[in-house]
């Protein structure tokens, strides 16, 4: 047995004794021992949850402008995504572009951890750029990750779709553009 499940067994053991003194207690100081058990057995859920609720807090600050460029850059963890950072203002460019997609599939790269359906692969700016897509089921398309190429190629065995039709909605306006219809041009 390793410490790790020596480990778990203690909390459990532990949490399981808090809920026999909880229930043997009847006032109300058993609530204490049942969330005491609670807290022991769940720490990690509980501090995960909290630490996604300030990650999208942050999030909704950078997008209402309250953080500052600055800000952003100051931080412990800018320098491991500056390189995806940097390419941001082709994300549009790349999403208008015929280039190669692919139907993802995640068993093909089996140590990634990325979750997605489709891969676009672009090369601007004398780099590839991935970006990872996944379709919702009420018809909407979001991006899942975006990053230049390092190392590894990520369309390796992937299959590669053939675009027939490709249009683009402003959203605010509500103006859509066909970027490319192939569809239209094998009717004739």
């Amino acid at each position: 047995m390793n410490k790790k499940m020596k480990k778990q067994i203690i909390i459990i053991i532990t949490s399981i004794v808090l809920l026999i003194i909880a229930f043997l207690i009847n006032d109300k100081l058993s609530v204490v021992f049942f969330l005491l058990s609670y807290i022991i057995v769940g720490h990690k859920i509980i501090y995960k949850a909290f630490r996604n609720i300030i990650r999208g807090k942050v999030f909704d600050e950078i997008v209402a402008g309250s953080i500052t460029t600055e800000q952003v850059e100051s931080s412990d963890f800018y320098k491991k995504i500056e390189d995806r950072i940097n390419y941001l203002p082709l994300l549009e460019a790349l999403l208008d572009s015929n280039d190669t997609i692919f139907k993802y599939n995640q068993r093909i790269n089996m140590y990634s951890m990325i979750s997605a359906d489709y891969l676009m692969k672009n090369n601007m700016e004398e780099n590839n750029l991935y970006l990872f897509l996944s379709h919702s089921s009420d018809d909407k398309y979001f991006c899942k990750s975006f990053f230049p190429e390092k190392k590894k190629d990520y369309t390796k065995n992937q299959a590669s779709w053939t675009l027939l039709y490709k249009k683009k909605c402003n959203i605010s306006t509500g103006k859509e553009i066909i970027l490319y219809d192939r569809l239209t041009k094998n009717r004739k």
